[in-house]
């Protein structure tokens, strides 16, 4: 399962990325224009 990571103040990109997160976005606006590389 691909897993991400979004930073809404509760950790830190490092420990979303150290917990297997494929990638870590900084807000749903950064995750939404990304949408399409992650193929869903």
């Amino acid at each position: 399962m691909l897993s991400i990571g979004l930073l809404t103040g509760g950790y830190g990109e490092d420990e979303l990325l150290g917990a297997g997160a494929f990638r870590v976005y900084r807000g749903a606006d950064e995750l939404l224009a990304s949408i399409d590389e992650l193929g869903i």
